[in-house]
């Protein structure tokens, strides 16, 4: 948490507030969200123009005059906010970013696992997170989930939250859409056939464009770049719904461990 749907509502909302601006000064309070050497990254920021914002599974890529990038990474907490300059730091707030307009970008995160990059002629090709990636989840062609699944035993939830399998899935999206195609999370990849891949693929995708519509979904931390927290919660079919009854056979939600994360199923609508 944040998955794809929370990332890319945090995309949209920069794409609106920060194409155009320009960058100003740069406050570390946390020297550990910073992957690259914190002052040369101040020195190196300031006066540049921001000309694009993009999203890579999770990876938030903030493209700059002269080929450089800003490349952000919420991970488990981080939470990005634009503020007015005047705005009263909170403690949690790591990374500011003035802008030359009086307004400031913010990443705050409590448990400090967020990182900021900057990146001088980026090419995402030799980027060492980026260029590992697998296929966008939400842009994932049915034969590119095919031959994924065809090279691996593993199960299929352990596969679809590899993200150089699979790009952008998290716990909550993946128990959603394995449900949606009514597949067991323990069903080995390579086990799937074409029908179950097509009917995965589907979900997958169906699955994730609501819950971009919902502008994501929100347990403890995440809300977009207003603090306006993620409407899809309620309208998950088993993740969290442990004991509850499954909405199409009224059996029990099950709750099971699977490489130390909690997945949760229908027992009776999804088979191995």
């Amino acid at each position: 948490m944040p998955e794809l749907p929370e990332v890319e509502t945090v995309v949209r909302g920069l794409r609106r507030g920060l194409i155009g601006a320009r960058l100003g000064a740069v406050l570390f309070a946390s020297q550990r969200i910073a992957r690259s050497n914190a002052p040369g990254f101040r020195s190196r920021m300031r006066g540049h123009r921001v000309e694009q914002i993009d999203r890579r599974g999770k990876y938030i890529i903030v493209s700059l005059t002269g080929d450089n990038a800003m490349i952000v990474h919420l991970r488990m907490t981080g939470r990005l906010w634009i503020k007015p300059a005047s705005y009263r730091r909170h403690r949690h707030d790591r990374f500011v970013l003035s802008l030359l307009d009086g307004r400031c970008l913010v990443l705050s995160d409590a448990r400090q696992f967020a990182r900021v990059e900057w990146c001088s002629h980026f090419d995402p090709a030799s980027h060492p997170g980026l260029k590992k990636l697998g296929p966008d989840a939400l842009l994932i062609s049915a034969a590119q989930l095919s031959d994924a699944c065809s090279k691996s035993h593993r199960p299929i939830k352990s596969l679809l939250l590899d993200q150089t399998r699979l790009s952008g899935l998290g716990n909550i999206y993946t128990d959603e859409s394995l449900f949606a195609a009514r597949i067991h999370p323990r069903a080995p990849a390579d086990s799937l056939g074409t029908k179950r891949i097509a009917r995965l693929n589907s979900a997958i995708t169906s699955v994730l464009q609501q819950a971009i519509e919902m502008c994501g979904t929100t347990f403890d931390t995440f809300s977009d770049l207003e603090g306006k927290a993620g409407g899809y919660g309620p309208l998950l079919k088993v993740y969290q719904r442990t004991g509850l009854p499954c909405i199409i056979c009224q059996s029990p939600i099950r709750r099971v461990s699977m490489s130390g994360r909690g997945t949760h199923y229908c027992g009776r609508c999804q088979k191995v």
